[in-house]
């Protein structure tokens, strides 16, 4: 009964550390990056829109829109747009749909500068912009 109890701890306890070296690894290799995950409304993440996607960062200079500074396709409903060195700041994070029939659209990101990363996700809704969520 005690080894049982014993082996049962240390189950737990290995999946518990492989959790979290598999969240801390995702962390570490989006160093640099803005990322996130493109879907529908119903949560679909199919190919299709992959030929048509884009995501562009692009810095804010005097409150607007400036230069772009990375830009991402999408792979498997997923993109990483590499900021490089590009310093701490604001930025906007846009979403071009290409000819898929969403409208696009943008939302204001805090980049933390070089060695950090940002997540952003979007969700495309038919008539209307895309809807930026965290998660």
């Amino acid at each position: 009964m005690r080894t049982l109890k014993v082996a049962t701890l240390a189950c737990a306890l290995s999946l518990i550390l492989i959790v979290a070296g598999t969240i801390t690894t995702q962390a570490a290799s989006h160093d640099n990056q803005v990322w996130g995950l493109v879907r529908t409304r119903d949560h679909s993440t199919m190919n299709v829109w992959d030929k048509h996607v884009t995501i562009v960062v692009r810095s804010i200079q005097n409150d607007k829109p400036g230069a772009v500074v990375a830009q991402s396709k999408l792979n498997h409903g997923h993109y990483a747009a590499d900021m490089g060195n590009a310093p701490a700041g604001k930025y906007t994070v846009q979403i071009n749909p290409g000819s898929t029939g969403y409208e696009s659209g943008q939302t204001l990101i805090d980049y933390p500068g070089p060695g950090g990363n940002v997540h952003q996700s979007f969700t495309l809704v038919l008539g209307g912009p895309p809807i930026p969520s965290k998660n």
